[in-house]
């Protein structure tokens, strides 16, 4: 009887930290450029898995994860990110532009009178 009391013991204690460094927590956040405009359509992957989601309109995003999973996130014409989840369920970023080249150049000219403001007369 106290063999098996000090085994399910052992047992328990072997495994509680388990339990408690990977709970599961949802992650949200916004995500900008270095001009502070918010991205549309930034895939957010955690790294290793196929588990993922995009930013909508504004830019936000929420993700559930596990504290010490890496969250890439990338976007055309941006340089990619990681960041660690540390148990922060709030996770903003600034994504910097790739240096430019051919398509880079297009793709942010197009972008930027798409989301140019309509001014009214």
């Amino acid at each position: 009887m106290t063999s098996h009391i000090n085994i399910s013991l052992l047992y328990f204690l072997g495994f509680f930290p388990c339990f408690i460094f990977s709970q599961e927590l949802e992650v949200q956040g916004v995500v900008t450029d270095i001009e502070n405009q918010t991205l549309p359509g930034v895939t957010i992957l955690i790294k290793g898995t196929n588990q993922g989601t995009l930013t909508d309109v504004d830019g936000r995003y929420s993700i559930k994860t596990f504290t010490g999973s890496v969250l890439v996130f990338s976007y055309m014409g941006i340089t990619t990110e990681e960041k660690e989840v540390k148990g922060q369920t709030k996770l903003n970023i600034t994504l910097k532009e790739d240096p430019p080249n051919h398509w880079t150049k297009w793709f942010l000219l197009l972008k930027n009178h798409l989301l140019r403001p309509i001014k009214e007369n």
